[in-house]
């Protein structure tokens, strides 16, 4: 079972998620690239060629209770590798269904128009592993990370997917 927030879940059906990371949570305080390669074949949680049902966590907001969702999403994991958090590539950062943003402000702090925003991939995806990164591991730790890449299998009932998800997106979650 693999847990997905629901923004993750609507990419992996709209076709944008096809990568995703989990922090190596063993000793990694040594660069051999045997000790690496090891890491993959002793403490992955997914081998290459599993195919492995996509969860969503969910909060009952009046009880405060959360439970586990499994949807009839199914994974297949194509390819595992450990890296730093940092070495992350733009082509995998859009892997993970992160872009860059351009954004026109109005005016900055002594009232310039034309300032312009722009935050680049690596940029976004250090905001986005923040907001959910696990066990504290932030991206400027700099964790070993096991890489996952994945293709979408059993692909059915997907309108049905897309618009349960965008109905809990809608409404904040299940009530």
């Amino acid at each position: 079972m693999l847990l997905m927030n629901e923004e993750d879940i609507k990419a992996v059906l709209n076709g944008h998620k096809t990568q995703f990371r989990v922090v190596v949570e063993v000793r990694t305080d040594i660069e051999k690239k045997e000790w690496l390669d090891s890491l993959v074949s002793e403490y992955s949680k997914y081998d290459i060629d599993e195919v492995v049902q996509v969860s969503e966590k969910l909060t009952n907001v009046r009880s405060e209770t959360s439970f586990e969702l499994k949807h009839n999403i199914f994974l297949k994991i194509t390819n595992v590798r450990v890296e730093k958090l940092q070495n992350i590539s733009d082509m995998d950062i859009r892997r993970e269904d992160v872009k860059s943003t351009y954004k026109k402000q109005a005016h900055d702090s002594i009232g310039t128009w034309n300032k312009k925003s722009w935050r680049s991939l690596k940029d976004n995806f250090k905001v986005r592993w923040n907001k959910g990164a696990p066990k504290g591991y932030k991206f400027e730790d700099n964790p070993y990370v096991f890489v996952y890449d994945f293709i979408r299998v059993g692909k059915k009932n997907d309108t049905e997917e897309i618009d349960y998800c965008e109905k809990i997106i809608n409404n904040g979650g299940i009530k």
